[in-house]
């Protein structure tokens, strides 16, 4: 990958210093498309004992998906679409809960092709895990891919093996380079995840993660604060006073610097979290996002900043 490096910023989408979402969406089916949950009922090799069976430290798919898997893939994506007040020009089909291709092939062509099928369904986002893209459905994928836009939404959260180690995800740095590339090379868009904050990192491990996903040449990028969600192996760890967690200025610091090294052209999926009040536990600051999100932007234009300022492949 060329270095970009330059003293002029790009012309990003809704006026932003780095490429959301919402803006590039908008652009891209020229107007506003949104996300439709679903839980497909599909469990995660890293619990039920394939990789493993404690999950990662922090996980607790309760916090962010309510339980909808007991509905066929078709009422789930109609009631998301009711429950939309806002005008929408489509609907992403979001295969969130858990690690949505750790099935067998077939399984997975009838929930994909159920989502596809529902009216006003523009496209499909997969979240999944690198250890569970086997030839076979990385091949299905990019099949998919050409018939509609579609995204892969692949966990890394950390490039340090021991951090990854020690919040238990169950598999390797190079586990997930490997998938990222088997999937760059068949036209599959990733879009990866970082957690900002993880036990035992600083700035430089979080630069670092970002600079990796930059030469990867991912399509776009999750970030979000660590936070401390109820009935986690985390939650525990936090009480015993083994989780600092990071105050909001820190936290908005070290996302403006890791815009800066990603590449301009990557699309910034998120940058904050969401987490229910009653299954958070710490820091209650994660659910002021608008808040968060106005310091980002305004920091960003304070000091000059933008996403890919300080990118070079």
């Amino acid at each position: 990958m060329i270095s970009v490096k330059t003293n002029k910023m790009p012309g990003f989408p809704g006026g932003k210093r780095y490429r959301a979402l919402g803006p590039w969406l908008r652009e891209r089916f020229g107007g506003p498309v949104f996300k439709a949950p679903v839980d497909a009922g599909l469990s995660c090799p890293n619990r039920d004992g394939t990789v493993g069976t404690g999950g990662c430290t922090y996980c607790s798919n309760p916090a962010f998906s309510p339980a909808r898997a007991s509905l066929p893939v078709r009422d789930q994506i109609a009631r998301a679409i009711d429950s939309c007040r806002r005008r929408a020009t489509g609907f992403i089909a979001y295969f969130q809960s858990y690690s949505n291709t750790h099935a067998p092939l077939v399984r997975l062509g009838e929930l994909y092709e159920e989502a596809l099928s529902c009216p006003g369904v523009v496209g499909l986002a997969i979240g999944t895990r690198p250890d569970c893209l086997p030839p076979p459905v990385v091949e299905y994928l990019a099949e998919l891919g050409k018939r509609r836009p579609l995204w892969l939404e692949l966990g890394l959260q950390s490039a340090c093996d021991h951090t990854l180690a020690e919040i238990n995800r169950g598999h390797s740095v190079a586990d997930f380079t490997d998938a990222a590339e088997r999937c760059h090379r068949a036209g599959i868009d990733v879009v990866a995840h970082l957690i900002v904050g993880l036990p035992g990192e600083g700035r430089t491990e979080v630069l670092d993660s970002a600079r990796l996903l930059g030469r990867l040449g991912v399509a776009g990028v999750k970030l979000h604060p660590l936070h401390v969600v109820r009935s986690t192996v985390l939650e525990g760890q936090f009480y015993r006073g083994r989780v600092p967690l990071m105050g909001p200025r820190q936290y908005v610091e070290m996302v403006c610097e890791t815009l800066g090294v990603l590449p301009a052209s990557t699309v910034i999926h998120r940058l904050q979290a969401d987490c229910p009040r009653d299954r958070l536990v710490a820091p209650a600051w994660i659910n002021r996002k608008s808040a968060i999100l106005n310091e980002i932007d305004h920091t960003l234009r304070a000091r000059n900043g933008w996403q890919g300022k300080r990118f070079s492949g």
